[in-house]
């Protein structure tokens, strides 16, 4: 509790020197985006918008628009969060037999579900 009270405190008082660092250090949004998505461009064009939210054009694997905000974490890609698969999929046997419990993290591309990192060295996708 200390130490999120402590974060908080730091980030409304020094927040406006964090945000111009990220700005002046863009490959930092590059790196945190590919801990997302992993086949990322390291060297995507930044943008600072909505105060403290940053906005990367790209091609970065699966999709073109990227948005980070550094200040609470959150990840967009094309306006959405990446998603887990839908229980009916991760329930099927076939699912179960090959990725046992495991739900993978998806992104929903041109009405395709696709894995955001490669599974023992593939990309899939779920219809």
């Amino acid at each position: 509790k200390n130490l999120k009270s402590f974060w908080g405190y730091f980030l409304s008082n020094h927040s406006k020197h964090y945000l111009m660092h990220i700005k002046n250090n863009q490959h930092h949004l590059s790196k945190a985006l590919s801990a997302v998505i992993n086949n990322c461009d390291t060297d995507l064009k930044w943008t600072l918008v909505h105060k403290s939210s940053f906005e990367g054009n790209g091609k970065c694997g699966l999709s073109d628009l990227y948005c980070i905000n550094p200040l609470n974490g959150v990840v967009l890609v094309n306006g959405f969060p990446p998603h887990q698969l839908h229980q009916s999929i991760v329930k099927h046997n076939i699912y179960r037999r090959v990725f046992g419990g495991n739900n993978l993290e998806v992104l929903l591309e041109n009405g395709v579900f696709e894995t955001t990192r490669p599974v023992c060295g593939c990309f899939y996708c779920f219809y």
